[in-house]
């Protein structure tokens, strides 16, 4: 295939991609390396901005890179290029094993062996594929009408996008893969503003795989964060105390998906700094707790065959019922720890937490006081699980009735205090901004500060 030829691959041309993977592949087998990996893709985008009442749009097409990992006694080298003609391929496999030669020697790199992965369909739709810039433009109009339907909001900005990807992987072990996947983001910010009143600043966004019901689901993702910020008008603060929160589902995934994905993940606990190293089989969290990587839930963005080597994905159940069941391991870290790839190179693809018995009135109602948080902004600290912050877009409660809602307030306490002292549950988690499935929680133990 001729230079001319190679840059006229499209950015979803899995066979294209494939050709190009294999190609540069070969070129560094042919220059000595011991084992050698290629990750081709493809990328085109097209996004409508809304900035300053206006609308704008830019497109990006065609852009295809070549990732190449190398390795050659022992040691690693990577190097990447978007140029794909014979001469280059040579020189990016050249760069990499100049790299190599300069490593650290580590017995324990390899790459994968081959094995089968299960199909994770629904996440490519040619009508996406297909949609184009007016199309495009007429469903963020509907969007951002939608957002900015109550004269009192006032939006920041809000942007739809539409992205087609591709990949090829093929490694030295015979592995062979390609994905291909459309996906359609948005979102939108703002505040909500009168002639007394300014309230702060919030945004919501979300994701689809396919074009049927995505202006719905975007119109619905407008209406809520409309809600929101009208809900937030005529703040005051509570007074300071030590007790009950209520989680958002967005909350909850801030605070406990960070420092639970440290502790169970391979890198923290081959390096000896995962608190749950030697807590296979037991209790770390309360009984109401279950957390699963499904891997393969399309609700979801993150919904993949396979990982960022090639690893088949499956189904995993990390905490259930409180008991920690898993740990999640790259080829890498499996090597050095003396276990198997779990297919979580790169960390976990799906979240999902289990729903409870209550509904989120049910748990305000089942405590004397709490603070319901929509929304975290602070920072959580994932080794130890200590949290600050500032709890935004929050209401106060008392005696199961609401009371007003908060100004910003100071809450801190510690994660893995607070997946313990877990006091109920929501029963209908549903998928958010496309990244995990979550309810609501109500957990006790957390320093509110008042103004």
């Amino acid at each position: 295939m001729s230079l001319s030829q190679t840059r006229r691959i499209s950015a979803i041309d899995e066979a294209g991609l494939l050709d190009r993977a294999s190609a540069l592949l070969q070129v560094a087998l042919e220059q000595g390396a011991d084992e050698a990996q290629v990750i081709s893709r493809g990328v085109e985008e097209t996004k409508v901005r809304y900035e300053k009442n206006d609308f704008t749009c830019t497109s990006t097409n065609g852009k295809l890179t070549l990732s190449l990992k190398v390795y050659k006694n022992g040691k690693k080298g990577t190097a990447t290029t978007n140029e794909l003609g014979v001469d280059a391929l040579a020189d990016t496999a050249r760069r990499a094993l100049s790299l190599a030669s300069f490593s650290i020697e580590d017995e324990h790199i390899s790459l994968p062996e081959n094995g089968i992965t299960t199909e994770v369909p629904g996440r490519y739709d040619s009508s996406l594929a297909e949609l184009g810039t007016d199309d495009l433009h007429a469903l963020a109009a509907e969007f951002i009408a939608a957002a900015s339907a109550d004269p009192r909001i006032s939006l920041d900005g809000g942007q739809v996008e539409v992205t087609k990807y591709c990949e090829a992987l093929v490694n030295s072990n015979g592995m062979s893969r390609t994905d291909a996947v459309t996906r359609l983001d948005w979102t939108v910010m703002g505040l909500g503003k009168t002639e007394t009143e300014t309230t702060s600043f919030d945004y919501l966004s979300d994701s689809t795989w396919s074009l049927a019901g995505a202006t719905e689901k975007a119109k619905e993702t407008a209406a809520k964060l409309v809600s929101n910020i009208l809900q937030s008008f005529g703040p005051r603060s509570c007074e300071s105390y030590k007790g009950h929160i209520v989680l958002s589902p967005a909350v909850v995934a801030d605070m406990f998906l960070g420092p639970i994905s440290y502790h169970v993940s391979g890198s923290s606990l081959m390096d000896g700094k995962s608190r749950w190293e030697a807590s296979l089989g037991e209790l770390v969290a309360s009984p109401s707790f279950t957390l699963v990587d499904s891997a393969h839930n399309v609700k979801l963005m993150g919904a993949t065959p396979y990982d960022a080597e090639g690893v088949a994905t499956k189904p995993t159940v990390i905490i259930e019922d409180g008991v920690l069941r898993a740990h999640l391991d790259s080829t890498y870290t499996a090597s050095r720890r003396g276990t198997s790839s779990t297919g979580h190179c790169g960390g976990m693809h799906t979240i999902e937490i289990t729903g409870g018995d209550s509904t989120r009135e049910e748990l305000l109602q089942s405590v004397d006081q709490a603070i319901l948080v929509e929304r975290f902004s602070g920072n959580v600290d994932p080794l130890t699980g200590d949290f600050s912050g500032i709890a935004k877009g929050s209401h106060f409660y008392k005696n199961g009735r609401h009371q007003h809602p908060l100004t910003e307030t100071m809450i801190a306490g510690n994660v893995f205090d607070l997946l313990k002292d877990i006091h109920g549950i929501s029963k209908d988690p549903k998928p958010h901004c496309g990244r995990f499935i979550a309810p609501w929680i109500l957990v006790g133990g957390v320093s509110v500060t008042g103004a």
